[in-house]
């Protein structure tokens, strides 16, 4: 078998291209989730020392 020149297509491309776009999406997603998490665990560690303070 002769390997040649692979041809996309044009909706390959367009598949191509929204799957990158989609793993993208996921990946910000990924990002902005575990940065609320660690805001919000700082928050929770920072009030927690406020209440060990007042003691």
């Amino acid at each position: 078998m002769k390997r040649g020149h692979i041809h996309i297509t044009p909706i390959q491309k367009i598949q191509l291209e929204t799957h990158r776009d989609i793993s993208q999406a996921i990946t910000f997603a990924l990002v902005v989730v575990a940065l609320a998490f660690a805001i919000g665990f700082q928050l929770a560690e920072w009030d927690l020392a406020m209440e060990l303070a007042k003691i």
